[in-house]
């Protein structure tokens, strides 16, 4: 099935090794996030202030998480959006020599 599948135009590569990039620091966002919330649990008998500080970090990491979720997002519709345009364009040209 992939080999009948088109080849990815520059752009397209362009936009895949930038999803590829901001999906690994997505992953080591969401590791972060699960070591902070068992320090959370861990520190809820403690002190108010270290939980105060732990729940300010979790919740930055988390919107910094959420913000690269939907950037990738964004990067791989916009490839589809790319291959789509290419392969419609593609078949048009078909069309036309016929």
């Amino acid at each position: 099935m992939l080999a009948s599948a088109p080849r990815p135009s520059a752009a397209e590569t362009l936009l895949y090794d930038v999803a590829s990039r901001e999906l690994a620091i997505y992953v080591e966002l969401s590791e972060a996030q699960e070591h902070l919330a068992r320090e959370l649990r861990e520190a809820v008998s403690g002190d108010v202030r270290g939980v105060l500080a732990i729940s300010k970090v979790l919740r930055e990491v988390t919107q910094v998480a959420g913000a690269i979720g939907r950037r990738v997002e964004h990067v791989l519709t916009t490839a589809t959006s790319l291959r789509a345009q290419r392969r419609f364009l593609e078949l048009q040209e078909g069309r036309d020599e016929t």
